[in-house]
């Protein structure tokens, strides 16, 4: 097990916003998102790039002026206790969406995707839960930099 994995527990408004910080811009499958039988517990698994650990890292130059990074992805969960209601709005219906934000007006927690889908979280009390990564999966996800053509190599660069 990555020793980097991340576990972060939400007593707040602070941490909840520190958890939905670090899912900014993550893949969601709407599919396994969870609602307990009571109806108390949110649970929602995410794609998370897993940033935390440098040495997971990959950098390849290509085509002499870019360097592409590739990370890999953590299987992540976040849950969320004392849900008094929620609901969803889903005007695109297509099942995969990117986490955007989070705004919270008193006890009402709007999580914002990105593909014009909501959903509206009303908690009891205070915010509690926890942002999990269970592990590392077996996918890659990576992006493109701009490099100097004329700057030292990184030691951990490959080409």
């Amino acid at each position: 097990m990555n020793d980097h994995l991340v576990r972060i527990e939400i007593r707040d408004n602070d941490s909840l916003l520190e958890d939905c910080d670090i899912l900014h811009d993550v893949r969601f499958n709407l599919s396994t998102h969870h609602v307990d039988e009571e109806g108390v517990v949110w649970n929602g698994r995410f794609e998370r790039e897993f940033f935390e650990d440098p040495g997971l890292m990959n950098y390849q130059t290509k085509l002499f002026i870019f360097e592409k990074a590739t990370f890999p992805l953590a299987d992540s969960e976040l849950t969320l206790n004392g849900i008094k209601s929620y609901s969803i709005e889903d005007k695109s219906k297509i099942g995969i969406y990117h986490f955007n934000e989070c705004e919270i007006a008193g006890e009402v927690v709007t999580l914002l995707f990105s593909e014009d889908m909501k959903m509206i979280l009303t908690f009891q009390d205070r915010r509690q839960g926890r942002l999990v990564d269970h592990k590392l999966l077996d996918k890659t996800g990576s992006f493109y930099l701009f490099r100097n053509p004329f700057r030292k190599k990184r030691k951990d660069t490959e080409n």
